[in-house]
């Protein structure tokens, strides 16, 4: 009975041993890694969202460079973007009208100058005009008892944003 127990211990021993590895040829093996699967749309498309936030950021990107403008290379560059998603925004940005693509050589290469089309209305200079609450707004018109051509309230008013002004 010893002797059966020793090779029958063997037997499974051997067959422990035998079962054949997966040959590599002399290549490392394939590790299968799992990644998180990332949430895009199809082809890596943006989502509109993300679009929504890029037009926004390019937008202000361009309106702080003002009337110069600002190269489209180096807008993609400071957005990371690739250069074909650059241009794709681009030409959707200008389809919009909300910018204006100037074809241009720069640096032995053509790129486009991106300038607003509109710039953005800045309410500061009227923010606190005397019309808003004037007592006297009722009577106001061109062809009125009163007038903006000589109301007091606006000439006073002017006087002191030119002040603000000469003083900044």
């Amino acid at each position: 009975m010893i002797k059966e127990n020793n090779k029958l211990e063997n037997k499974e021993e051997v067959k422990e041993t035998k079962e054949p590895e997966k040959k590599t040829r002399g290549r490392k093996p394939k590790v299968k890694e799992t990644k998180e699967p990332e949430k895009k749309t199809k082809r890596g498309r943006k989502s509109k969202i993300e679009f929504a936030d890029l037009t926004a950021r390019v937008y202000e990107i361009v309106i702080e460079n003002g009337r110069e403008g600002i190269l489209q290379s180096e807008l993609w560059k400071k957005l990371g973007l690739s250069s074909r998603e650059g241009s794709r925004l681009a030409i959707k940005l200008e389809k919009r009208r909300i910018v204006d693509r100037q074809k241009l050589l720069e640096g032995g290469r053509w790129t486009y100058k991106l300038t607003p089309v509109k710039f953005p209305v800045k309410v500061d200079s009227i923010e606190n005009i005397p019309c808003i609450t004037c007592p006297e707004e009722e009577r106001c018109a061109d062809d009125g008892v009163v007038t903006p051509f000589d109301c007091l309230f606006i000439e006073n008013w002017v006087l002191t944003e030119q002040d603000k002004i000469k003083k900044e």
